[in-house]
């Protein structure tokens, strides 16, 4: 378990937040044309049959959440690589151009402190400033809901069989997520006045 003292550091660096500013949480998931197994409903004694291309072809979705207003936004790419992260890094840079300055909590992962990744924040002049969330604590980011909710409902036992048309199944599911709205796990919450320490374990 995560201890309040591994938040410390990132406390005292979000601690500094000031109105006007935005805080987001990002992550990737993939997508597979096999699809992923799971439980699902059939006729007792009659096993589901769940048809699989063979060969498998991967796609790769990126987003950042905003848990203040619940808005969540996502790109999508064949490669899991610096360009997918530096695509969404310019769509949150032009969604949110208003913001004085934008922090995004991220693991660390390698594509998230690459030097292309890097080169890309200096043009953007660190209007966009990364923080990386403690080691192993994927239960902190608040983006892995939203790709456990986007799992059983559409890559799961899914009957797709080209990944165009899986991809389009995915997008208009994430289109349609609305605001989200959760608990945070986090030992503090994010509004939009900056951080607030709440009781953690």
């Amino acid at each position: 378990m995560v201890r309040r003292w591994q938040w410390a550091r990132l406390v005292r660096v979000l601690w500094q937040v000031k109105p006007g500013e935005v805080i987001l949480f990002a992550d990737e998931a993939d997508i597979d044309v096999n699809p992923k197994t799971g439980c699902v409903w059939c006729l007792s004694g009659v096993p589901a049959a769940i048809e699989t291309p063979g060969r498998n072809q991967e796609r790769h979705v990126a987003g950042a959440l905003n848990v203040d207003t619940g808005r969540f936004l996502y790109v999508t790419g064949e490669k899991k690589r610096s360009c997918l992260f530096i695509a969404l890094l310019e769509k949150i840079s032009g969604t949110y151009r208003f913001a004085r300055r934008i922090h995004r909590l991220v693991d660390n992962y390698s594509i998230h402190w690459s030097r292309a990744t890097l080169q890309e924040l200096r043009i953007l002049r660190e209007r966009i400033r990364l923080h990386h969330l403690p080691p192993y604590s994927p239960e902190y980011n608040p983006v892995e809901r939203i790709w456990l909710g986007l799992h059983p409902a559409v890559t799961r036992n899914h009957r797709q069989r080209k990944i165009t048309a899986l991809m389009l199944a995915v997008g208009t599911y994430l289109d349609h997520l609305g605001p989200v709205q959760f608990q945070s796990p986090l030992p503090f919450r994010v509004t939009r006045s900056g951080l607030v320490l709440s009781d953690a374990k």
